[in-house]
């Protein structure tokens, strides 16, 4: 009869770990909605600070670009020979190439960054007659 009474406190032992796990299994449960909020708030601002990050790679290559054409335009203008009769016709069409670049610099100009929605709203203030209403509607 030993064997039976040890069997059966082994049972009650397993049952009652069981219980104590099956209690921790629900405060987890619990917990996942919490988890997944901050694994999306956390996706978020990785996702931000990507973007931040693929900006300024951007316009570190387009100033890069737009460095070098500079440094050479003005090279090219300077090897121009004063003396030359033709210096008055090459530094006009210098000039429409000047401006071709500025044309296409400024349309590879990165537009604003859009603002990224904010993590919390904040709620806008009522006016005491959309307050007035928002209550009528509640109480009919």
């Amino acid at each position: 009869m030993t064997t039976n009474n040890s069997s059966y406190e082994d049972i009650n032992e397993t049952v009652g770990k069981r219980a104590d796990t099956g209690d921790e299994d629900i405060e987890i449960v619990e917990e996942i909605p919490e988890i997944l909020a901050h694994l999306g708030l956390a996706n978020e601002v990785a996702h931000t600070n990507l973007e931040q990050q693929n900006n300024i790679s951007n316009n570190q290559a387009l100033f890069q670009l737009k460095y070098a054409t500079i440094a050479k335009c003005v090279e090219v203008i300077m090897s121009v020979d004063p003396d030359n009769k033709e210096a008055s016709n090459k530094i006009k069409m210098y000039k429409e190439l000047m401006d071709q670049f500025v044309d296409v610099f400024e349309k590879m100009e990165p537009k604003k960054a859009k603002s990224t929605k904010p993590v919390s709203k904040k709620e806008e203030p009522v006016s005491k007659k959309e307050e007035a209403a928002i209550q009528e509607d509640a109480s009919t």
